[in-house]
């Protein structure tokens, strides 16, 4: 583990919501790669919802500002940027979960 980064993303989460987001979060800060942002940060941080509402709405924001302080992130409203996360931290690791459609 890359200790010399304790403040650094290093785990970015790109699967969509309920593809076992829940579960890599919880992977993620028992080996070590927390804190992991969730949208269940955005009910407790509602300062949060306003940064991501702009970059849904196509103003340009500060993603590297954004993730400070976290050690991985997954599910909604991240995944929906892991490319732009993934540029204001290009050592981060991307990890895609998916899950089956339940069709046949």
């Amino acid at each position: 583990m890359d200790t010399d980064h304790a403040d650094y993303l290093r785990v970015i989460g790109a699967g969509l919501p309920r593809t076992g987001t829940s579960s890599l979060k919880a992977a993620l800060e028992q080996l070590g790669f927390g804190p992991c942002h969730h949208m269940a940060e955005l009910f407790f941080k509602p300062e949060r919802r306003i940064l991501f509402s702009r970059a849904l709405d196509g103003h340009k924001v500060d993603f590297y500002e954004i993730m400070k302080g976290y050690g991985s992130t997954v599910d909604a409203p991240t995944q929906s940027f892991y490319k732009e996360i993934h540029k204001a931290y290009p050592k981060a690791k991307i990890i895609l979960t998916v899950r089956d459609s339940g069709e046949k």
